[in-house]
């Protein structure tokens, strides 16, 4: 898979760079879950989060390696948001160390706490954080809290602590969660998905457990 290799490039040259988007969702999810190829989800584009020291190592290791930076973009954020475009055509678009969308999501010192992608708590919060979710979006965000619990830990549960950090130290944040989740939890945006039974009851579960924080 091309967003492994990269992320598994990166991680031999030093350099911390791990995925999330659509593409991060669908590694994440594995085989857990079959939710995402049923409703067509497969993600076509790569993005990832780079820590901020080692954003500019990336850009010159990608360059190296054939890809073709849009430098106009690279020269008006600094470096902050960049994206390349492989031979294939594959595009690979670059944060740095913070998801800045509908909302800010900060990643300093958590991205060692998963491979290849960020942990999953911030995978399911930067879906969340959007105002108006696509059907990608949703779907998206309904094979997470399919295939993943609330509890403790960072990489194989959803971190009840980094939900709880995050819900509650902003109003916008809480707004943007909880609007979302309780679509899922009273089925509105569950009507839109190909799932089964089983499939519907985790995500009513996991979404009400998390609106319970």
């Amino acid at each position: 898979d091309q967003a492994i290799s990269i992320v598994e490039w990166a991680s031999d040259a030093g350099i911390l760079l791990r995925l999330f988007g659509s593409c991060g969702v669908f590694v994440k999810c594995g085989e857990k879950s079959s939710l995402l190829e049923r409703n067509g989800r497969l993600p076509k584009d790569i993005d990832a989060v780079v820590a901020h020291r080692h954003r500019l190592a990336l850009r010159e290791g990608l360059n190296v390696r054939g890809w073709i930076e849009n430098v106009e973009m690279t020269a008006l954020t600094d470096a902050m948001r960049m994206r390349f475009t492989a031979s294939d055509h594959t595009v690979l678009d670059i944060s740095a160390e913070h998801l800045r969308y509908c909302q800010s999501l900060d990643l300093a010192g958590r991205l060692t706490l998963d491979f290849p992608t960020i942990s999953t708590a911030d995978l399911l919060l930067s879906k969340l954080q959007v105002a108006a979710p696509t059907s990608g979006d949703i779907i998206d965000i309904a094979a997470l809290l399919c295939a993943f619990g609330l509890g403790d830990r960072d990489d194989t549960e959803i971190s009840r602590n980094r939900i709880g950090d995050v819900v509650g130290h902003s109003w916008r944040w809480f707004k943007a969660v909880h609007d979302s989740l309780v679509s899922f939890a009273d089925g509105t945006y569950q009507r839109d998905i190909l799932s089964d039974a089983r499939e519907g009851a985790l995500i009513h579960r996991h979404a009400l457990e998390i609106l319970s924080l």
